[in-house]
């Protein structure tokens, strides 16, 4: 087909094109004015009045007295050996050896990759442009701050939102290394070689985001002056929120479109798993970074940094500023956690790696998931054991109006525990539903091969049902452990006026709460390496197919010559496929692990919007009141339409670069034309970032809606939303990665590629791939900016609703909620029907 035919292609949604940009300028506007009435309205954000204690107030008596600021300060270069650790694994992976050929398509998918990350960093300026002319407005206009004041700020915002972006970047170039020599290690037939270099690469990311995350936000506890540090922190974390969910949504949505297009010319076209003829095959391999390294990176980065600021932010509020001595005791001891967490994560690889090296080098077969579980469970026993040695050395002499709380250290500890089990338990029930080894995948084979597709996807289904049920019941039951260890005396530290005028009431619980959540994210390192495993091994096995080594003329020769071995590609092959089953199982574990952060985290900030409500005297939560139900009733529809719009974008773009395709795949040639693959990368990332625009501005004007119509009802909803949200990701997470390993095992154990069992299970895999990496992974940003965002949201509508109470005005937040949400419908109304397939298509 001509070039011209190609362009025809794509370009023919002119009117889509317009009607895209016209939404951009509306879009500007809309974000100008809703921020601006946000600073208005808010005149301080509850966590811009944070008062953070001076950290030299703080002794701690059972190290010789050092001061919390000291203690912090030398603790922090512990962090930066973690870091160092990090570049060094790095620089071990460019060591390893690789034949060009495969090097060279490696430097092709980093290429595609540099473009998309580019075009989201123009994309995230634009939104900070409008962001910091509003702060500006703000600090000078209003506050009437300092100069000094507002650059302060504004440089923190970028940190935070560089931050992710470079955690981002430094993830696909870490996994553009790795997976060429991955690819090429698997030709020595040494099967431990195969796990190694992507286990390192997962590591040496794990590491540097974490370290990262720390460094930064030790600078800011130690340096910044105290009366602008809750500004600072409220900068950091809106920079973080902004990089994570903007990358993290349209990575998402631009990963399923590639690779949906890709695997459905297996059936098309017969031919094999990533055929270099495919030009969806480069913009599959961009995918696997944009979406499962680069949005669970920037997330993981995001979470961590929030999830510490919700506790410094509850430490600060819940303990009175008289004790601003156990204040900076207790921000420290969670930091002095982080550090040494940090550190026994990379600890915990290395053991691993001794006992895998001893146990597995010179196999030619074994279980390539058993060496990711072991590492696992050994930091999960490195970072408990760390949670009650730190907790005795730092706070077992805590006193509150000078009675002593001795038993207070192991309490914390204990709740702590509760969250690092939760990070491993999580992935043990993770793998009953999804690795290829589980009884659940193998029925899903079983009724395939009988019932074809339509009994793949029910299978599929009821796999995910099950897994949310047993998932949500252990996160409950630990939950409920925290509950009960705090009973037993952390209420006692922790006393707030809740309801102004009544008695001060123990809310340790929720404190508690907020540690599960920390506790989550113990051994982050780990967590995040084994999601960064993925994208490597399926990478390595796309650039094993794209690089066509094997046809090399005299190929066999050069690398016994060049490199010392005879290369055996048909076992090669058979590690890398394997190796990729297990990747996407434990890409599997880790969607469970950061949604439940964001779930047990949003029940601390939901807290605080209670908090405020009830010292305004408006909280009257009730399940017999109307507002409540209908709360209720609201989040859930929210979710459900979430799911609906970010599938949409998914399916309309899929079928642009089916489209695309099956009209420019030539059988004939050796490899795809390297325009055409670039058209489909430029498929992908239209459609993932206008799914974006429409999917983020109906979200914040519905949460502007709902905060100002009745504050009740906003609590509810906000209840809603993480209840929902939780059970809709796990079960479409385990659901997806349940079809995508039925399609692995047909693949790789029974070798029945080109069958009609295959082409069943890759139906199945691709309905499940919007499910486990677009729309479940998606839904943690949503429940956390959603309740970020109406914290701040229901401060300005309970200081209008004050205002107009003591008559200095009216009253006019449910005429704003009617504006706000016939806006979000618009935009709702967008996401579906502006997206979807035209009529003239389906014709």
């Amino acid at each position: 087909m001509p070039k011209t035919d190609a362009t025809l292609t794509l370009h023919r949604d002119s009117r889509f094109r317009r009607r895209f940009a016209s939404a951009g300028r509306i879009i500007a506007a809309l974000a100008v004015a809703l921020v601006s009435m946000l600073v208005v309205g808010s005149v301080r954000a509850g966590e811009a009045d944070l008062a953070i204690p001076d950290l030299h107030q703080g002794k701690f008596a059972t190290l010789g007295g050092i001061s919390a600021w000291n203690l912090l300060f030398y603790g922090a270069f512990v962090i930066v050996g973690t870091l160092g650790i990090s570049i060094y694994q790095f620089y071990q992976i460019q060591k390893q050896p690789a034949h060009q050929s495969m090097l060279d398509i490696a430097e092709i998918i980093f290429q595609t990759c540099k473009t998309y990350l580019i075009q989201q960093g123009k994309f995230l300026l634009m939104l900070f442009a409008l962001i910091a002319a509003a702060m500006s407005y703000y600090f000078l206009g209003l506050q009437h701050e300092s100069i000094q004041t507002l650059l302060l700020v504004l440089f923190f915002s970028v940190v935070g939102m560089g931050g992710s972006y470079a955690v981002a970047w430094y993830g696909i170039r870490v996994n553009t290394y790795a997976n060429a020599r991955t690819a090429f290690a698997s030709l020595r037939g040494e099967p431990w070689d195969v796990v190694n270099i992507p286990l390192r690469a997962g590591m040496s990311i794990g590491l540097f985001l974490i370290s990262l995350e720390l460094v930064m936000m030790v600078i800011i506890l130690l340096f910044v002056p105290r009366e602008v540090v809750g500004y600072c922190f409220l900068g950091f974390a809106i920079g973080e929120s902004l990089g994570a969910s903007a990358l993290r949504i349209a990575g998402g949505i631009f990963t399923k479109i590639a690779d949906i297009g890709s695997d459905l010319m297996k059936i098309v076209f017969n031919v094999k798993e990533d055929d270099p003829r495919n030009p969806g095959v480069i913009a599959d391999c961009t995918g696997d970074n944009a979406g499962d390294s680069v949005g669970p990176t920037a997330d993981g980065f995001e979470t961590y940094g929030v999830t510490g600021v919700a506790l410094i932010s509850f430490i600060t509020l819940a303990i009175p500023q008289e004790q601003a001595d156990l204040q900076a005791k207790l921000i420290v001891w969670i930091f002095a956690m982080r550090f040494l967490m940090d550190f026994m994560s990379g600890v915990s690889y290395f053991i691993n790696q001794a006992i895998s090296e001893a146990k597995y080098k010179g196999l030619k077969e074994f279980d390539f998931e058993q060496p990711l579980t072991r590492l696992i469970w050994i930091a999960s026993i490195l970072c408990i054991t760390t949670s009650y040695g730190m907790s005795w050395l730092l706070i077992r002499d805590l006193t509150v109006a000078d009675r002593a709380l001795p038993q207070l250290w192991w309490q914390l500890a204990s709740i702590i525990s509760c969250g690092t089990l939760a990070a491993v338990l999580i992935p043990e029930f993770t793998k009953v539903f999804t690795s290829s080894h589980s009884k659940h995948v193998h029925e899903i084979v079983t009724a395939s091969r009988e019932g074809g597709a339509s009994l793949t996807i029910l299978s599929g289904i009821v796999a995910g049902n099950f897994s949310a049920f047993w998932k949500g019941m252990l996160i409950a039951g630990l939950m409920g452990g925290a509950y009960f260890v705090s009973l037993q005396g952390l209420n006692d530290l922790m006393l707030v006026e809740l309801v102004k005028g009544q008695p001060p009431v123990g809310v340790g619980s929720i404190f508690a709460f907020g540690l599960v959540a920390f506790g989550f994210l113990c051994m982050g390192p780990v967590n995040i390496a084994v999601d960064s495993y993925g994208p490597v091994t399926d990478n390595a096995q796309s650039i094993f197919e794209l690089a066509q080594t094997e046809h090399i003329p005299g190929v066999k020769e050069q690398i016994q010559r060049d490199f010392g071995f005879v290369p055996d590609f048909v076992r090669g092959k058979h590690y890398l496929e394997a190796n990729d089953s297990a990747g996407n199982t434990f890409k599997a574990t880790a969607k469970p692990v950061l949604i439940g952060t964001a779930v047990v985290g949003a029940t601390t900030m939901i807290f605080s919007i209670i908090l405020l409500l009830g010292k305004a005297g408006m909280l009257q939560l009730s399940l017999t009141d109307a507002p409540v139900l209908l709360g209720f009733i609201c989040g859930g529809s929210v979710i459900y339409w979430f799911s609906g719009a970010s599938m949409q974008a998914v399916t309309t773009g899929a079928y642009r670069a089916v489209e695309f395709i099956k009209k420019n795949m030539r059988l004939d040639k050796k490899e795809a034309d390297i325009e055409d693959s670039k058209i489909v990368v430029g498929i992908c990332t239209k459609y993932a970032q206008t799914g974006m625009w429409n999917i983020f501005i109906a979200l914040m004007t519905i949460t502007l809606a709902f905060a100002f119509f009745d504050p009740n009802f906003f609590v509810a909803y906000l209840i809603s939303i993480a209840v929902f949200g939780l059970f809709q990701a796990i079960y479409m997470a385990n659901a997806g990665g349940a079809w995508d390993n039925a399609k692995k095992l047909v693949e790789v154990d029974l070798k029945e590629k080109g069958t009609d069992l295959h082409a069943a299970t890759v139906i199945g895999d691709t309905v499940g791939d919007p499910f486990k990496d677009t729309t479940s992974v998606a839904l943690n940003p949503i429940i956390k900016f959603s309740t970020l965002f109406g914290l701040l949201a229901v401060e300005i509508a309970v200081k209008i609703k004050e205002a107009a109470h003591a008559g200095e005005g009216k009253d006019y937040t449910a005429y704003f909620g009617v504006v706000m949400l016939a806006v979000a419908l618009v935009f709702v109304w967008r996401s579906f029907y502006a997206m979807r397939i035209p009529p003239k298509a389906v014709a």
